[in-house]
């Protein structure tokens, strides 16, 4: 991850046009604390799909009395969700600019512009100039660069401050890790039938779906499932088995549901045709274990300890 940075070696002045801050080229002020405007965090890891936030903040100023800036970002993976004007500027009194920010998704751009309508009384020191909520818009790994362009500030008295640094963000997106719970394969012969029992996850799970081994050569599946908490205040059952067309070895949850971790779940599985078993009456995996309490089969016979082989997805 790099953080890109740079100076700017000139002044930049500040015209009121409209409700736009335009910018003058002066020679460069005098010295002192280096004042900084920055995209922080410099650098973040986040979820793929999900929202995360970047604040502009400022560094070492003094009598700040208006603030613009320009984010430029890729709209194929960041999308702006919300924008508002931080707290800094405002600490001095009533500041003009916030709601009328220019948001394009389209094109990939953020301005913004604060200005305090008091004529003469600034704001020193560091804080935030704005907070910016984004959305991560892919659902692969990916990296990207937000930056920072046409930065604009100016005292209270519309003289223009120097600005020495910029520094942009670098915004990691990871697509988050599926965790399965499998039992693994099982074992022939096999017979279909009603199978009664518990799942304790270890790790939390995401279960969209749950898959069936089948028997080589036949076409064992599962043609109804439930999964209940263990005063059955809570549910959730598979969706009709959709026959021996596309996915016909799965069952769908008609929403996806998480299952906690070290919580013991309730399963009733109902299978057809030659489904692989496990025959014992617990069977540890990665991600938990599963037990079978009763297993009626086709025939009617009732048996303890006959896991159905699974994958919840």
């Amino acid at each position: 991850m790099q953080v890109q940075a740079h100076r700017r070696s000139v002044d930049i002045a500040l015209l009121t046009v409209g409700a736009l801050l335009v910018p003058v080229i002066l020679a460069s002020g005098a010295g002192g604390a280096p004042v900084a405007v920055k995209l922080e965090p410099s650098a973040q890891t986040v979820l793929a799909m999900s929202s995360f936030c970047l604040n502009v903040t400022i560094e070492n100023v003094i009598n700040l009395g208006a603030d613009q800036a320009t984010l430029q970002f890729e709209p194929q993976a960041l999308q702006v969700a919300q924008v508002s004007e931080g707290a800094f500027l405002r600490s001095a009194g009533t500041t003009l600019g916030a709601g009328s920010e220019i948001i394009n998704n389209a094109s990939g751009f953020l301005t913004f512009h604060y200005t305090l309508l008091s004529f003469g009384r600034g704001v020193n020191g560091s804080g935030t100039l704005a907070s910016i909520v984004f959305t991560a818009n892919v659902s692969t790994n990916a990296t990207t660069l937000v930056t920072l362009s046409e930065v604009i500030l100016a005292d209270a008295g519309g003289i223009p401050i120097h600005v020495d640094e910029i520094a942009n963000a670098t915004v990691n997106i990871v697509a988050p890790v599926q965790l399965i719970f499998d039992t693994g394969r099982g074992s022939y012969p096999s017979i279909s039938g009603i199978h009664h029992g518990t799942i304790t996850p270890s790790s939390n799970l995401t279960v969209r779906k749950l898959y069936t081994y089948p028997c080589p050569g036949t076409a064992g599946h599962a043609e109804y499932a439930r999964l209940s908490n263990e005063n059955d205040s809570w549910s959730s059952e598979t969706v009709s088995w959709p026959g021996y067309s596309g996915e016909w070895h799965y069952l769908n949850f008609p929403q996806p549901i998480t299952l906690q971790a070290n919580v013991t779940y309730y399963y009733t599985i109902r299978t057809a045709s030659s489904p692989q078993l496990i025959r014992l009456p617990l069977q540890e995996t990665t991600h938990g274990t599963i037990t079978c309490s009763e297993f009626t089969d086709a025939n009617g016979n009732t048996r303890s300890g006959w896991i159905p082989a699974i994958r919840l997805e």
